[in-house]
């Protein structure tokens, strides 16, 4: 199995993202090929580093790290959740990457193994995708990298510590990041799959940014 490391692949792909703020509909800095062809004649509005969401964000990262193919299986549609309440998301996101050999589903009720993509879904319409990039199994805090409008977030960063553009999220253990229960306190679903990235190379590029 090959795992991605964390600052080869990813850490370019930051940049590009930082400036955006929260706001619906999202976009991607830059449109995988099959990103392209989902969209059709839509994909330039949703091409640019204006505005950021949860759901493009993660697929703008994963989908192009990973080289997702977002025209199989309703790839697109899970991860996006465009087909309504009714619609078998099997899975969504995680069960997106799983499927395609990126990662791992972990069984329900696990809690964040890894490096893992996160979908939480409440009431309906209401959900969240995030990566977990590490937990600390003593106080259950988890260090996230998403795009959200709470969390004192406006766009890319980490939960409870702010967006990435403006802070670092060296020592989060001791900073007032979430914990897991409380992330998932209330939700009707909760999907968790580990990603085939080397967990060692986040926590460097984490420990990295108190330099």
């Amino acid at each position: 199995m090959q795992m991605l490391d964390w600052s080869v692949t990813f850490r370019p792909l930051l940049g590009p993202a930082m400036g955006a703020i929260y706001k619906w509909p999202g976009q991607a800095p830059a449109l995988t090929a099959s990103m392209r062809k989902v969209l059709g004649s839509s994909a330039a509005k949703y091409e640019g580093d204006k505005r950021t969401n949860c759901t493009w964000l993660t697929a703008y990262l994963l989908g192009t790290a990973f080289d997702v193919d977002f025209t199989l299986d309703d790839a697109w549609a899970r991860w996006q959740i465009t087909r309504g309440e009714d619609h078998d998301y099997q899975g969504y996101a995680p069960g997106v990457m799983a499927e395609q050999g990126f990662g791992e589903l972990l069984p329900a009720g696990s809690v964040p193994d890894g490096v893992c993509l996160v979908q939480t879904m409440g009431v309906w319409p209401h959900g969240h995708s995030r990566l977990v990039l590490d937990r600390c199994p003593r106080t259950d805090k988890v260090l996230t990298l998403e795009s959200n409008s709470g969390y004192g977030l406006n766009g890319l960063g980490f939960a409870g510590l702010g967006n990435i553009r403006s802070v670092n999220a060296a020592d989060w253990r001791n900073r007032p990041v979430p914990k897991w229960a409380d992330i998932v306190k209330g939700q009707r679903e909760v999907i968790v799959t580990r990603l085939n990235i080397d967990q060692g190379s986040v926590r460097d590029w984490v420990d990295g940014m108190a330099a």
